[in-house]
């Protein structure tokens, strides 16, 4: 079998940066730890809970949560609070240390066209920025100042204003050390027609758009003339921006640790909203809500309040969202701008108080669709009411929770004049699904039953983890167990994964970086339970201080995980072919024989 591997950075400088980073330090920079009989312990940043259970060891440079099972390094947890990716994580800590991190190998081309975009952008930013400021952009300084946004507002978002010629803006991006053939790729500049160019913003006020590490990645552009132009221009889609998966103020609102975002429709809102001190605002840009913007919310947030504009259309996109969120599992509210078409009009009108009060009391997205029914239906008359009893039994048939179900069919019910009997019986007709048929057998079998299921599956478990651990840090278990164990035999997805990952290492005759294999995980999910393997202590009975007891360890650990598949496989026999029986038979046979020899090297 063969693996490969990519690594950008060396073993010696991730440990540097690793040890020049305190995990105590860095941890209290985002929750209190207190001191309890020798051990550092805080509440978790990553769940909700009232009791300490985050504990930090300052021995070991480790984090691990009791209460959600996220543990780690210092790199991890980086990655964990920051939503960084590993190398991002590694550039943030030896910034912080003002460690020079020397690159191991040569960016691909794709690589190298991003950071050449990510240059012309962050320069033409600074260009536009500067320009603000000069005679050519007073009047979009002058619509800031109408618009009521402060000149600190403006620095913190990096406001500009595009002039109507593109001459400055090549002769700055010339001298920052791009040339032609580069500004072209880049967007910002185009060819005319009659072979000159033209800036694509033109005379615009300049909103630079932020990826989560801050760097710019694109432009929105807002026209100051009555021209048939549009009102708002993005930029053209590129290597490094795509606006179905670019969410306006993210870079700002992530570090705000929110568990709620509220989530407008332009750049003014949020620009307003951060103003006013709601920094968890955040706005699709321009364009309707993704799958690809909610998957994006759901690594920061548990719930979303919908802020769209107070009319047809902002009703329309709020009822577009709300599948979309709750097919992430995020939770959704939708507020109420009465008196107002938009949220920066709400709280320029009626100021923060008011805007704190109705995010207060904003509806869920079950009472605001059926709020919206109510209104769309005369319920006193027959046919009104019918329609509104049918399609509000919908939204309520889709709550999952019986309890919540009923919560909502009481205040419905009251708000509606409705008895409640009614809602409860069509709500349940609809979400109703066919049950499996239970045959009779007695309750402490089968009790019995569920125990063992549970007690084999939490020992599986564990010997998953723990071979996955020891394959990571032992590079003699990962050379031992190689030609004996495929990641297939894993079972698991994300641990099948994990071990190709490892094996892809020591094909390369490299130590994998614990934190680095949890980070190449895109699925949030994945990855905590990646790195719950990777770092969550060995089980207390294995001792692998001893080459003979590693040895042992590791033979009971294979054999065990083989065995569970092989008698897995056994249960099926009579639906089996016969050579896939027969394989079986034959694999069960030579278990007892198999022994893996550990090097003492």
């Amino acid at each position: 079998m063969a693996y490969s591997r990519n690594i950008s950075y060396s073993r010696d400088t991730i440990e540097d940066i690793r040890h020049g980073n305190d995990i105590v330090e860095i941890v209290s920079s985002y929750v209190r730890l207190d001191n309890k009989s020798g051990r550092l312990f805080g509440l978790c940043p990553f769940h909700k809970e009232k009791t300490p259970s985050f504990s930090v060891s300052q021995e070991r440079q480790t984090y691990h949560c009791f209460g959600c099972g996220e543990s780690g390094d210092v790199v991890r947890f980086v990655m964990k609070a920051e939503n960084y990716a590993f190398l991002d994580a590694l550039r943030f800590l030896a910034e912080r240390i003002g460690y020079a991190i020397p690159e191991y190998n040569k960016p691909s081309e794709a690589d190298d066209q991003r950071e050449l975009l990510k240059g012309i952008h962050k320069a033409a930013a600074r260009y536009f920025f500067d320009t603000l400021a000069t005679k050519e952009g007073e009047a979009a300084s002058h619509y800031l100042d109408e618009r009521g946004l402060s000149p600190a507002i403006r620095r913190r978002f990096g406001l500009g204003f595009a002039p109507r010629q593109p001459s400055g803006l090549l002769a700055h991006l010339k001298t920052s050390g791009y040339n032609e053939e580069a500004i072209l790729s880049s967007g910002l500049v185009l060819p005319s027609r009659s072979g000159g160019l033209y800036s694509r913003f033109s005379e615009r006020l300049i909103f630079p758009i932020f990826d989560v590490s801050g760097d710019v990645i694109g432009f929105g552009g807002r026209s100051l003339t009555d021209t048939k132009q549009p009102k708002y221009l993005n930029s053209q889609e590129s290597p490094i921006f795509n606006k179905s998966r670019v969410l306006y103020g993210l870079a700002n609102a992530r570090k705000t640790g929110a568990r709620e975002y509220i989530l407008a429709e332009g750049y003014m809102d949020v620009l307003s909203l951060h103003q006013a001190g709601f920094t968890n605002c955040v706005a699709a840009l321009g364009t309707s809500l993704s799958q690809d913007h909610a998957r994006i919310l759901k690594r920061y947030a548990v719930s979303v309040l919908l802020a769209f504009d107070a009319d047809d259309a902002g009703t329309k996109a709020s009822l577009k969202a709300i599948p979309l969120l709750g097919a992430e599992g995020l939770l959704v509210r939708v507020l109420s701008l009465q008196g107002a078409k938009d949220p920066d009009e709400f709280v320029r009108r009626f100021g923060e108080k008011a805007l704190e009060e109705a995010i207060r009391t904003a509806s869920s997205q079950v009472l605001y669709r059926s709020g919206l029914l109510r209104a769309k239906y005369d319920i006193s008359s027959v046919e009104g009411r019918i329609a509104f009893l049918r399609e509000v039994s919908e939204i309520l048939a889709e709550i999952p929770s019986i309890t919540e179900r009923e919560v909502y069919i009481d205040r419905i019910a009251h708000d509606t004049d409705t008895p409640k009997a009614t809602l409860m019986q069509e709500a349940a007709r609809l979400a109703a699904k066919p049950t499996p048929v239970n045959y009779p057998s007695s309750s402490r079998a089968r009790q019995a039953q569920n125990r063992a299921r549970q007690i084999a599956a939490s020992g599986i478990e564990n010997a998953r983890k723990n071979i996955l651990r020891l394959a990571a840090t032992n590079a003699r278990v990962r050379s031992a167990i190689l030609p004996f164990l495929e990641p297939a035999e894993l079972v698991d997805e994300t641990y099948k994964e994990l071990m190709h990952h490892i094996y892809a290492a020591s094909a390369e005759g490299q130590t994998p970086e614990l934190s680095e294999l949890a980070g190449r995980f895109t699925d949030p999910e994945k990855s905590a339970k990646a790195a719950q393997a990777l770092f969550a202590p060995l089980a207390p009975l294995l001792d692998t201080t001893q080459s003979r007891s590693l040895e042992k360890c590791v033979n009971d650990i294979v054999r065990s995980i083989k065995k569970h598949n092989i008698d897995k496989g056994l249960t099926h026999l009579a639906t089996a072919p016969e050579y896939e029986t027969l394989g079986l038979m034959e694999a069960k046979r030579n278990l007892d024989r198999l022994y893996i020899h550990i090097s003492d090297g």
